[in-house]
């Protein structure tokens, strides 16, 4: 199933370079594989392009096994944010909750 993801999400890369939610759901993808490296490239490359897509540093930080402070204030400034990207809620956007699903 991931590696079938894994190739969707390239195919909609391809065709759209800077759709951020599927940059965000590659590095997902990546760090459910064990590509740690792949996912961490994948949420570097992305914050340096939007600095202000939250998910990819909470993500970032997790993958690194930092402690983030004010966690949850984050994802309420985010979701609270008008403009910045919004995910479709039944999918997962941090690696807590890849990780936290069958």
């Amino acid at each position: 199933m991931l590696p079938e993801a894994e190739r969707e999400m390239l195919s909609t890369l391809r065709l759209e370079p800077k759709e951020l939610d599927a940059r965000n759901m590659l590095g997902l993808i990546y760090a459910r594989q064990g590509k740690n490296a792949e996912a961490s490239a994948q949420w570097n490359a992305l914050l340096r392009e939007a600095p202000e897509y939250s998910q990819a540093r909470t993500n970032l930080a997790i993958l690194q096994g930092k402690a983030v402070e004010g966690y949850g204030e984050a994802f309420a400034h985010a979701a609270a944010t008008p403009g910045l990207p919004q995910a479709h809620e039944s999918a997962p956007t941090t690696v807590e909750d890849m990780f936290s699903k069958p």
